[in-house]
């Protein structure tokens, strides 16, 4: 159990979570008066606050869940941006009451990686992997030895309404990934450095003349992979090797759009759509949409084949998931109701299905980062 976790996001995302509060009387907590506050305040913090053990609190919540267990429970693990996380739990705050069966929900922010999802698919019994699965990036999905397993009718699969966006096909002609929405990827300039006379397109980064002029996500490995497939798609190895020299630093997105420190200039940072808009409050940098368009991450998802979950995979798919995503077109959704906010000098780089079901992923993403290592160039 994740202690660090918002009290709301607790009582949200576990159906278990408010009537066991009631039980160990805390239930002042589901009062609606102290809603902000529980969004706030963690469970290690509720805890301590009423003098109870962490030990207590998870072996005590363990039987109370055992005792009230029911066959038809199911449930849904993943990760997400982190921007549209608390939107994503009000929505499924309105909807899961009316949710036809139980679920509990164990969702995180992106920047924790994908450690907790693996050991959820780490024992091997298909049987314990969770009833549906949202993923940032393509890190561990796209291994032949979990496509092999895993993947298609009877195991996991994707029954969802994704259609065609922008001229760019996302629905996957196997049937076995679904994206939902989208993640892209731009340009943050210094202006200091390029007076106007910036890189606007991902064939001008290879040149020899960015040489040291990169600052790359690499703390974001989903998007970093993203990077590596779809430049090693049009470009080959030649690509990826052209972009290791020419990177400057590793960087976390958020710290591309903060000051400088010590005076010194990054003249071009790759960042998410998200945090390149916030540049807007600086006159140092600038954020630039490449105009053979932005790199997607696609934020993957599945479920397995099973007709019960279609009532929960529905909303997921639906409007009001697909709005909280697209706000502001940070985040655009694959639903044909739901309207893009990106205009038409906003184009889309998205690597597509028939390259990515005709390579080896596993083996592309290790030879970059062999590159990236150092190891072959």
């Amino acid at each position: 159990m994740n202690l660090n976790q918002s009290i709301y996001e607790a009582m949200i995302t576990d159906p278990g979570m408010k009537d066991y509060f009631k039980e160990i009387h805390l239930d002042s907590f589901c009062d609606p008066k102290f809603k902000e506050i529980s969004k706030t305040m963690s469970l290690k913090r509720a805890l301590e606050m009423k003098n109870i053990s962490k030990e207590s609190f998870i072996e005590g919540y363990k039987r109370f869940k055992e005792s009230s267990c029911t066959d038809d429970s199911y449930t849904m693990s993943g990760v997400l941006p982190c921007p549209i996380k608390i939107p994503l739990l009000e929505a499924l705050e309105e909807y899961l009451p009316h949710c036809p069966f139980p679920i509990t929900l164990d969702l995180q922010s992106a920047n924790l990686g994908l450690d907790f999802i693996k050991n959820h698919l780490e024992n091997g019994n298909f049987t314990d992997f969770p009833d549906i699965v949202s993923s940032v990036g393509m890190e561990l999905f796209f291994n032949h030895s979990f496509q092999e397993n895993y993947m298609g009718p009877g195991k996991y699969v994707a029954n969802m309404p994704f259609v065609k966006e922008q001229n760019h096909d996302y629905v996957d002609p196997q049937g076995k990934y679904g994206i939902i929405a989208l993640v892209p990827a731009v340009f943050i300039v210094d202006n200091t450095y390029w007076k106007g006379n910036h890189p606007r397109t991902w064939e001008e980064l290879l040149d020899p003349s960015m040489e040291d002029k990169i600052g790359l996500p690499h703390m974001d490995l989903d998007l970093m992979n993203a990077l590596y497939v779809t430049i090693y798609s049009k470009y080959g190895m030649d690509g990826i090797k052209s972009l290791y020299k020419n990177k400057r630093k590793s960087l976390h997105p958020a710290q591309m759009t903060g000051k400088r420190q010590n005076n010194t200039i990054v003249p071009l940072s790759i960042a998410p759509y998200f945090f390149a808009s916030m540049v807007s409050r600086s006159k140092q940098l600038s954020m630039v949409w490449p105009e053979d368009g932005a790199i997607v991450s696609p934020i993957f998802f599945f479920h397995k084949d099973n007709d019960v979950l279609h009532p929960f995979i529905d909303f997921l798919t639906g409007e009001t998931i697909g709005k909280i995503f697209s706000k502001d077109g940070f985040f655009p959704s694959t639903n044909p109701k739901v309207p893009s906010e990106l205009s038409k000098d906003q184009p889309l780089w998205w690597v597509g299905w028939d390259f990515l079901h005709s390579v080896n992923i596993e083996k592309i993403l290790k030879d970059c980062d062999s590159v990236f290592e150092g190891d072959h160039l």
